[in-house]
């Protein structure tokens, strides 16, 4: 049976969308600073040094943003938060990486357009 007729059209999608690609971009972000500061080791050249203070900047925005908005993407089933860190029992049975949080897997799974799930209560949403 194909997973994703067992899916729920997520309710506001707008929120989930933008905080997951706020906190994609943040990490981007996080990704071109620290090869700024490797750029600056290897080299001794302090070329890139104008980027740092910006980059600084923009990942505390997207940071302060995602959570802000980001404390209002709830699941309608168990009422959790989707971009919080959960201890459960019920989530354990989902499938993800060993290297990634249940909450990070919810954010790669909606930037790469595809259902995700409840870190919480394992509830597999689409959006629309």
């Amino acid at each position: 049976m194909n997973s994703v007729s067992n899916s729920i059209i997520y309710p506001n999608p707008r929120i989930v969308r933008f905080v997951s690609l706020s906190l994609a971009a943040s990490w981007l972000v996080i990704v071109l600073l620290i090869g700024v500061f490797a750029f600056r080791e290897i080299t001794g050249s302090h070329y890139l040094d104008a980027l740092i203070a910006p980059l600084g900047f923009l990942i505390l925005i997207l940071v302060v943003l995602s959570l802000f908005v980001g404390s209002t993407a709830r699941c309608p089933e168990c009422r959790c938060l989707l971009f919080k860190q959960v201890k459960s029992d019920l989530s354990m049975s989902a499938r993800r990486p060993i290297f990634l949080s249940k909450w990070s897997l919810v954010v790669i799974n909606i930037v790469r357009v595809r259902p995700f799930n409840c870190p919480n209560c394992n509830q597999e949403y689409t959006l629309k």
